[in-house]
């Protein structure tokens, strides 16, 4: 790797601190981003001045980009690129399994490499260089994709050879995500409402068959303290389901569940453009004239 140029565009709210992780380990990492951060390009770093200088530029290229039209357009103007040196694309965006195939059978036409490799673990994660990646690659390129997921990530695991495999279980991990939080939401409301203190109610349910991530963490450190800050937005979460219910109606797989859960999601979104995840509890319990929200608590 030491002989390897690395280039990363998407400096948003995962991107940026994604990125700074990269800079501190490859120093001149080259990055772009359609917009200039207020706070300036990751330390470390070299701006570029379009997507295709960072393929004149760069062996690998990491992406971090909000859905598969921005992946699709930014891979386009990379394998498009006049004497383009990149020969590997690391794309941790959540773009779907169709878009991902798409989007690799492109990059194989010039010889590209394209690796499938979402992230799980939210803004906190990026930060704390905590993320989980999945990918779906060759394996012959490991020595290449491993070292720098290893810079951003706890954890890596290779799903598959093909891409739309990383994919599909990062849609798996984020609808269960999705149904632990709209459930545990609608859970402890139906405790609260019943005169059962909320924090009382996570407690027991923390050393009972029903914990997940909800009550572990979303509701002792968001929706107890009033933050409502978790880092995922609704509208992201929203997309990722409706990626995921297209994935199960391509594979023909049960969602009876999943088709409610969207319904779900939509109609909260539609209320709250946007808003944290976390929000969540308290359009569960506005109903309730009487149940306090967190913040209130």
């Amino acid at each position: 790797m030491s002989n390897q140029m690395i280039g990363f565009i998407g400096l948003g709210k995962m991107g940026r601190p994604m990125a700074t992780h990269v800079a501190a380990a490859h120093p001149g990492l080259l990055v772009f981003d359609v917009v200039t951060p207020a706070d300036g390009w990751p330390v470390g770093s070299t701006a570029a001045t379009s997507a295709a200088h960072v393929a004149q530029s760069v062996d690998v290229a990491i992406l971090s980009l909000p859905d598969g039209i921005a992946a699709a357009a930014v891979v386009t103007e990379l394998i498009a690129a006049s004497n383009r040196r990149l020969r590997c694309i690391i794309d941790t965006s959540t773009v779907g399994v169709e878009a991902s195939r798409t989007i690799a059978s492109a990059a194989r036409t010039v010889d590209v490499d394209y690796v499938d490799a979402p992230v799980s673990g939210g803004v906190a994660g990026a930060q704390a260089a905590r993320l989980t990646a999945m990918w779906a690659a060759d394996a012959a390129i490991s020595a290449v994709v491993e070292p720098l997921l290893d810079t951003f990530c706890a954890k890596t695991f290779r799903v598959g050879d093909e891409a739309g495999m990383a994919q599909a279980t990062k849609l798996a991990n984020n609808y269960l995500s999705g149904i632990a939080i709209a459930a545990s939401c609608e859970a402890i409301a139906l405790a609260a409402a019943h005169g059962v203190d909320p924090e009382v109610a996570v407690a027991v349910i923390n050393e009972s068959t029903g914990r997940n991530t909800a009550t572990t963490d979303k509701f002792p450190q968001q929706v107890f303290t009033g933050q409502f800050a978790s880092g995922f937005s609704s509208s992201l979460l929203l997309k990722d389901l409706q990626l995921c219910d297209d994935a199960a109606v391509d594979a023909g797989t049960g969602w009876a569940l999943g088709s409610y859960l969207v319904e779900t999601w939509a109609r909260f979104e539609a209320a709250h453009p946007g808003s944290d995840v976390t929000l969540m509890y308290r359009s569960v319990t506005a109903s309730d004239p009487n149940a306090p929200s967190a913040k209130e608590r």
